[in-house]
């Protein structure tokens, strides 16, 4: 006959079972959910892509009228910028105001922008809620890109989403691999050039906006640059304007990951 003190270790051995197979099992519902949302996120990005951003090759293959000659002539140049629908992006949401792409890398989506720094960390182009958020502009932006400082934010998302390829600019070599950015508006072109990339504490002002001087914006940007996990050779001019693109890193509680360009706009 089994003792009491027996039956009582069984008895708790077997509420223990149960508990951790519980917290297994609600493990793995929000595992699966977590995965399932980051699918549906990728796949929602990947249709608004196919649906508003067209590759020069394939507006030409769409044309159908482009000449030989046309086509000779285009190969041997740069490469075309993508053609972005703006007016279906509006129709989607009118706080979308660009796009940002670097070649590479999974960055490759619309910027928005509304009157504060906190609704499109929580939801998607669409308005929807969302744990990914939006690549968004800082709203004490006036008018995007005549900024001296545009400031965009995106979460550094672990399924590499959003901002997370930033990041990699705390190598050299992915630096000299990917250099550039490019921003495309309703306006025109913009190729960002890259400056410089730091670590940041974000549990405080880092970003600047407004620059009494010249002087005051150069030094401003040098001090980034001083301390820039890899090395640039682009040059600022002192009436230059700059984007700066920030994200989570994690090194430390409250860490940022800046990475600075030179805007240089398009023909």
């Amino acid at each position: 006959m089994k003792s009491k003190k027996t039956s009582r270790s069984e008895r708790i051995s077997s509420l223990l079972l149960v508990v951790f197979s519980g917290i297994l099992v609600v493990s793995l519902v929000v595992l699966g959910r977590y995965f399932w949302a980051s699918h549906k996120n990728s796949e929602q990005y990947e249709n608004l892509r196919s649906a508003v951003k067209q590759t020069p090759s394939s507006a030409v293959a769409d044309a159908g009228s482009e000449s030989d000659s046309s086509s000779a002539a285009s190969s041997d140049s740069e490469p075309a910028a993508p053609v972005i629908d703006f007016d279906a992006l509006h129709e989607i949401n009118p706080d979308i105001i660009g796009w940002i792409y670097i070649e590479g890398t999974k960055i490759d989506y619309p910027i928005l922008q509304t009157d504060d720094n906190d609704f499109y960390l929580h939801h998607d182009y669409m308005g929807k809620s969302s744990a990914n958020g939006s690549i968004f502009a800082d709203f004490r932006n006036e008018a995007p890109f005549s900024d001296r400082n545009t400031v965009l934010y995106g979460h550094n998302m672990k399924n590499g989403q959003m901002f997370h390829d930033l990041l990699a600019y705390q190598q050299q070599s992915f630096f000299d691999e990917h250099p550039v950015a490019h921003i495309y508006t309703p306006e025109g072109e913009y190729q960002i050039a890259f400056l410089c990339g730091t670590t940041e504490n974000g549990a405080q002002e880092f970003v600047s906006f407004d620059f009494t001087t010249d002087e005051d914006f150069v030094d401003y940007v040098n001090a980034f640059r001083r301390r820039s996990t890899f090395q640039s050779d682009v040059v600022l001019e002192d009436d230059d304007r700059i984007v700066t693109l920030s994200t989570c890193s994690y090194v430390r509680d409250n860490a940022r990951f800046a990475l600075i360009g030179r805007i240089v706009p398009q023909d």
